[in-house]
């Protein structure tokens, strides 16, 4: 699970991926069926994918105008899927924040947002 909060104003966001029926990694790594660590190679990417989810605030982040919460699995399992893919590698979760977040932690009446990216690689594991 990933919590993200951005300055004194911008967005919360909680990011989770529970109910995902594929492996996914923040390292370049992960296990096989088998348990072993494998690093899949070059030739095995098949699609580099980035996930972009404004998250609203007012009153320096303590209400949320859009959902804190963000169950990533659909949207993971879809880009899998779709790019004939079997795990995710190198994913990032990245937060900024822009100038109304600037001016909301001076007038917290100014609704803020942060943008959370999110990025990966698809890779197709070897004998699958």
């Amino acid at each position: 699970m990933t919590s993200i909060s951005a300055g004194c104003a911008g967005g919360r966001m909680q990011a989770q991926a529970d109910d995902l029926d594929y492996p996914v990694s923040l390292s370049k790594a992960l296990f096989d069926k088998k348990g072993k660590v494998v690093i899949p190679t070059e030739d095995q990417k098949v699609e580099h994918f980035s996930l972009s989810l404004p998250k609203w605030t007012i009153f320096w982040s303590l209400v949320p105008l859009s959902d804190p919460d963000h169950d990533l699995s659909k949207e993971l399992q879809s880009i899998i899927e779709r790019s004939g893919g079997d795990a995710i590698v190198n994913l990032t979760v990245e937060t900024s924040g822009n100038l109304l977040s600037i001016l909301a932690c001076l007038i917290p009446v100014i609704p803020s947002s942060a943008g959370v990216v999110i990025e990966g690689d698809v890779v197709k594991m070897a004998g699958s």
